[in-house]
């Protein structure tokens, strides 16, 4: 039970000191950079290569560029000088952001993509470890391919080293490591977790001492947390990078390295710096980015149901799906993601780069309606392009005479005004590319013709065709049963002809498994766009997919079982999402008066210092702040005198009162003030009686009622009670 007086003394605070409730807590003001890089001028720069400036897709933030070539020299002459107010010798901060993407051109291990920042006189690192590598080959030192000699070529540098206050690598054998203190051997902190290929990273050095605190941290995590390590440079002075080049006639073909710049700063003095912190770092997953509106379509999706005599059928829409972005093509493999209950989408990777434009999200298509659109761009070939799938593709191996059914509603387009537009029925994730498109693919549905100009067809598994042909700009509803006889495909409804037989668009017995090869349809097939290869004048697709039904049937296939047009079903009320509640922590340091609160989100809480009697009475409201808070950034926040017996309480606002950390009591303050003596009779009434919920105290009677007195009467506005809130 939480105190009435405290929460008239919030109240009467609140009123008195109303700018309190809008006010946010912030540190101490840091002072500027002493010089500061936005990214937006390449000057200053001389070496093999020349950087370019930059600007993110969609914004207006620059960033610098460093672009090694094919097969040319782009190795450790590529330099900057720091001007002189950032050239600082003790008591500084280095921060930057990078992406560093990595190539380890001819072969070489030890031939690393490098940014560091370093004093005057850096040492060059060119150490071979050709030799090493060309042994995994064919234990000559030649490459068996190119004739080329790794054992004696020893042409190219490598790096720098030493004289270095922060340097980043992302080497082959190191994994994208930071790198200090080269010297002979192999780096130091190089078995910490890797920084990872193309990845924008922020980077903290604070230097003091000849000591470095290194804390480096992506748009999601802190990779390197406040570590420390020695830095050998005597002065900030220069800005160095090794760029390994690319070699496609390798036996382990290379791309070219490339680095990404932006957002140096450098502070003189550490407390004179903020605290570290991700803001305007740019992440490396699309979060929120806005998804481009479906072209040219008009309404909702038809919606088809299943027969009543089929019990439980999969349903899914997608109008209870949260709009956004749900995946797309990223450098590493991801794990298949959950659309909604029953179905996933899952994409390729690709090691050179991730690929914004080949996704899978949620769109609003209609007022109340939303779908799932997959799209697909140039990288989406090779099984990388959207892939979805149903938990339950309802395998019909073991059954003699059933059928899978499954339906939903599809819209196609493109990303411009030629090409085609195509959506792939695909038996399994193994496809790969064959003659024309993927191998396992059951049917493409697409809006051009699916016969060539000569009569043959466009999309074929062996002689079979396997392309169905649909209207441009517009929905349909695509039916897909898989008995064990053959797979059907049928549009829009039409099951049967004029005399009343099935009529599927398209009926196979086998799907094409690659040279050659067929087997057997035994389950539903998943839904996937672009999985075809490319060629000239290729563009890409996109697919709408909503209403999706899936079932089960026994017997023949007649057309009354399969699924028709059907009203849709009235939506439930929207289920309010409950706000986040942030988890805090609090430590408070007596020796300062200050607390300090850390977040797992951004968020503004409510502080509260209250002070109380040694009888347990609530004596004042000290403090009474609202606190703005960044994700996982420690907040100090000053607090009032400290007494005895404060409580310093942490909540989400005074209305509500929920506790988000635990309450902390003050110890080491000054003396508490002294209740009033008691009084000697009981007191009589029944105004308001003690709950078993409040604490009884060895200074106040346990009594039903409170005493009355000529000093203080007891109003029902604000009672004289004990009670403490109830935090923890």
């Amino acid at each position: 039970m939480k105190s009435k007086k405290l929460i008239s003394l919030l109240c009467a605070a609140a009123l008195t000191a109303s700018s309190f409730a809008s006010m946010a807590v912030t540190a101490s003001a840091a002072s500027d950079p002493v010089w500061s890089f936005d990214g937006s001028d390449a000057t200053g720069w001389s070496g093999s290569v020349t950087p370019t400036v930059k600007t993110d897709e969609g914004s207006t933030d620059q960033y610098l560029d460093f672009q090694a070539g094919e097969r040319t020299q782009a190795n450790k002459d590529i330099t900057f000088t720091l001007p002189t107010q950032a050239q600082l010798t003790n008591d500084y901060v280095l921060e930057y952001d990078t992406n560093i993407h990595t190539s380890n051109g001819m072969g070489r291990l030890n031939q690393y993509t490098q940014l560091a920042f370093t004093g005057e006189n850096p040492t060059a690192v060119t150490q071979d470890f050709g030799g090493d590598y060309a042994t995994a080959v064919n234990n000559s030192g030649i490459n068996p391919d190119t004739g080329h000699n790794f054992s004696t070529d020893t042409n190219i540098g490598y790096g720098v080293a030493g004289d270095i206050v922060s340097s980043l690598t992302a080497r082959v054998e190191l994994q994208g490591n930071m790198v200090v203190n080269y010297a002979d051997e192999a780096p130091t902190m190089q078995d910490g977790e890797p920084i990872g290929d193309s990845k924008w990273v922020r980077v903290r050095a604070a230097v003091k001492d000849g000591k470095a605190t290194v804390t480096i941290a992506d748009s999601n995590n802190t990779i390197v947390d406040a570590q420390e390590y020695t830095v050998s440079a005597s002065k900030l002075n220069k800005i160095v990078m090794s760029m390994g080049r690319a070699d496609t006639q390798l036996f382990i073909p290379t791309t070219p390295a490339n680095i990404k710049l932006d957002n140096i700063k450098v502070y003189d003095g550490i407390a004179n710096a903020p605290a570290f912190s991700t803001d305007g770092l740019r992440a490396t997953a699309i979060v929120a980015t806005p998804v481009p509106a479906p072209e040219n379509v008009a309404g909702a999706a038809p919606y088809y149901s299943a027969p009543k005599s089929v019990n439980t059928p999969y349903t899914a829409d997608f109008n209870g799906a949260q709009t956004g972005m749900i995946e797309y093509v990223q450098t590493a493999e991801t794990e298949a993601k959950t659309v909604v209950d029953g179905m996933k989408v899952k994409l390729g990777n690709r090691d050179s780069g991730a690929d914004q434009k080949t996704y899978a999200s949620i769109v609003q298509i209609a007022s109340g309606d939303k779908a799932l659109r997959l799209s697909a761009d140039q990288f989406s070939t090779n099984g990388r392009g959207p892939v979805v799938s149903l938990d339950d593709n309802i395998d019909i191996t073991d059954t003699s005479s059933g059928s899978a059914v499954m339906g939903f509603a599809v819209y196609l387009s493109r990303t411009s005004t030629t090409g085609a537009e195509r959506l792939f029925l695909i038996d399994n994730t193994t496809n790969v590319d064959g003659n024309g498109c993927a191998r396992d693919v059951l049917a493409v549905i697409t809006t051009e013709d699916i016969q060539n100009e000569d009569e043959t067809y466009k999309y074929t598994a062996g002689e079979s065709n396997i392309g169905v042909h649909v209207e441009p700009e517009a929905w349909h509803y695509i039916t897909v049963v898989v008995s064990g006889d053959a797979y059907r495909v049928f549009v829009d409804g039409a099951y049967k002809d004029d005399q009343g037989k099935l009529a599927p668009a398209l009926k196979n017995d086998l799907v094409g498994t690659g040279e050659g090869n067929k087997s057997a349809v035994t389950h539903l097939p998943l839904l996937a766009v672009e999985n075809t290869k490319s060629d000239a004048g290729t563009v890409y697709s996109t697919a709408l997919i909503d209403n999706v039904v899936a079932y089960y049937i026994q017997g023949d296939i007649e057309p009354n079982i399969l699924p028709a047009t059907a009203e849709a079903p009235t939506p439930a009320p929207a289920t309010p999402t409950p706000e986040p509640v942030p988890a805090v922590t609090m430590t408070v340091n007596e020796s300062t008066a200050k607390a300090t609160l850390t977040s797992d989100m951004d968020a503004t809480v409510l502080l509260v210092q209250a002070e109380y009697t040694t009888g347990g009475a609530l004596n004042a409201v000290k403090k009474f702040e609202n606190v703005e808070l960044k994700a996982n950034t420690a907040q100090e926040v000053a607090l009032a005198t400290l007494v005895n017996g404060d409580k310093i309480l942490v909540w989400n606002s005074a209305k509500s009162m929920v506790p988000l950390a635990d309450a902390y009591t003050v110890t080491g303050g000054a003396a508490q003030a002294t209740d009033a003596p008691l009084p000697t009779e009981a007191p009589t009434g029944t105004d308001e009686p003690t709950t078993t919920n409040e604490p009884t105290t060895t200074n106040e009677p346990t009594t039903t009622n409170e005493p009355t007195t000529t000093d203080e009467p007891t109003t029902t506005d604000e009672p004289t009670t004990t009670d403490e809130p109830t935090t923890t």
